[in-house]
């Protein structure tokens, strides 16, 4: 995962615009906060930080994707056996690089970035 991630920053497995496509919101679950691109689910904090990123789970095991684009930064946990600990430990990875989570409180809808197999809350 870490390599396909470099590949990502490097340049040379996608091009640039084809990126910023994927990376781009085209399906509004919030508006401004809570979207969709092309397989990436984008978080955009009132604090302008913005969070690319997929969680996923498959037969006992989850893994948690986040991308930190403006300090290029990518945490990747792997668990295997499921449990939403794995989504929370990203999600609190994410202040070790930024003001990203830390001035709302984890837990409230708004920034819960737990999301089912099926992408609902």
């Amino acid at each position: 995962l870490l390599k396909w991630d470099q590949a990502l920053y490097s340049g040379q497995l996608i091009r640039q615009s084809l990126l910023d496509s994927a990376f781009s919101p085209y399906s509004f679950e919030k508006p401004g906060i809570e979207n969709y691109g092309y397989g990436w689910r984008l978080k955009l904090l009132p604090n302008n930080k913005k969070v690319i990123y997929h969680y996923g789970k498959w037969h006992g095991f989850n893994a948690a994707f986040a991308r930190l684009t403006d300090e290029k930064v990518t945490i990747i946990i792997l668990g295997n056996r499921f449990t939403k600990a794995i989504y929370r430990s990203a999600n609190q990875c994410f202040d070790i690089f930024g003001n990203y989570l830390k001035q709302f409180d984890p837990n409230s809808a708004e920034n819960n970035t737990e999301h089912d197999e099926e992408g609902g809350k």
